[in-house]
This record gives structure tokens, C-alpha cells and sequence, in this order.
């Protein structure tokens, strides 16, 4: 929480200059204009904000306090009423069910453990032919080679895929990206990141 807030509090546009996934817009095509979706790990709204501008229902988890109040602020300014975010922990239960549940890069802050129950919980609550989008770092990247990530969830190649094999999976990729982190010596970090976007069968 503590170190999310910093960035957030430091950097208004953290991550992707602000500008949503591309495959989650993508994923939104495939559900009704005016569906429910619950995004975990919001950061700073550049997924779930637009969504909401295109007319969806969201609610957006996020475990920073400050990125919270950013997205409620911007939220509030832009009039969107059908937009709320809430500080929470992926953790935790989930209530009802959504026609897409999106998860950026948040699943290695889990064990391994929490990622596979979190994958599992959000499967049982996505409607019939709801969407679940999520992007993830796997294994074959910097991230996963650090001391303090040891035990932490990064997939083997296409194992998210498999995860999704008894849904539809329109789309699924892997390609190398840069992170925001860098080495101690200043060099750029690398992460291989898996994104996926799966429909629940009707």
C-alpha cells in the first residue's frame, strides 16, 4: 500500500502514460453496452475510467488509499455515476457476479497460492458469457528472478492459457516489455507479460 501510494502520489500517469490496456478495451466489445464490470488493481483509473466513460458499470478495487481518491476525484469532475472505486485487497471475497472482471498486472504481488484462488474466484463470478482480461508477468522475466519475489505467482509460458482452457479465449499473447523498475545500476528491467482476454461458456 505505502509503496503504491508513493508513486501514485509522485506521478499522476504511473503506468502506460495513463492510457488503457489495449486488449481490455477489446474485452469490452464483448459484453453488453451497458454491463458490469469489477477491475482489481485500478491504480489510478486508466482502464476502469474509460470504461466507465463508454457507458459500463464499474467498480474498481485497489489496495492505495491515493489512487483511490484519484479515481473517485476524477470520477466526480467527469460526472461518471456509474463509476466507484474502493480500497480493497484481491484477497478478499467477492460479491456478486460481472460481465467483465480485469486484472493488469497486479498477480505477482500474490503467492502463488492467492493468484490461482483469485483466478478460480473470479471465473465462479463472471456471468455466463462474461469476460475475464488479464495481464501478467511470467516467469521469463526480471521481476521473477528477484530475492523478494520468491514464492511469488509468475507462470510458466501459456500456463495462463491453460488455466482458461475449458473457456473461449479470443485472444492470448506473450511478448517482452520494459518496466517502469529499473536495476540497481540504473539499466532497464525486462518482463515477459502474458495477457488474456477468456469468455465463460454460456
Amino acid at each position: 500500500m505505502e509503496h503504491y501510494d508513493k508513486i501514485y502520489s509522485e506521478d499522476k500517469k504511473a503506468f502506460g502514460g495513463g492510457m488503457p490496456e489495449k486488449f481490455v478495451l477489446e474485452a469490452s466489445q464483448l459484453i453488453p453496452a451497458d454491463g458490469s464490470v469489477l477491475e482489481f488493481g485500478a491504480g489510478q483509473g486508466r482502464n476502469a475510467l474509460v470504461l466507465a466513460e463508454k457507458g459500463l458499470n464499474v467498480r474498481a478495487i485497489e489496495i492505495s488509499p491515493v489512487g483511490v481518491e484519484t479515481m473517485n476525484n476524477i470520477a466526480q469532475e467527469k460526472s461518471l455515476n456509474t463509476f466507484k472505486a474502493e480500497v480493497g485487497d484481491a484477497r478478499e471475497e467477492i460479491e456478486g457476479e460481472y460481465d467483465l472482471i480485469v486484472s493488469t498486472f497486479m498477480l505477482h504481488h500474490l503467492t502463488r497460492e492467492e493468484a490461482l484462488e483469485f483466478i478460480k474466484k473470479i471465473k465462479e463470478h463472471t456471468k455466463k458469457g462474461g469476460v475475464n482480461a488479464i495481464a501478467t508477468f511470467t516467469i521469463e522475466g526480471d521481476f521473477s528472478k528477484l530475492e523478494n519475489q520468491a514464492g511469488h505467482f509468475y507462470p510458466e509460458p501459456v500456463e495462463m492459457r491453460d488455466l482458461y482452457n475449458d473457456w473461449e479465449i479470443p485472444t492470448y499473447s506473450e511478448e517482452n516489455s520494459r518496466a517502469r523498475a529499473t536495476n540497481l545500476d540504473g539499466s532497464p528491467m525486462f518482463n515477459m507479460k502474458a495477457e488474456i482476454v477468456a469468455r465463460k461458456p454460456l
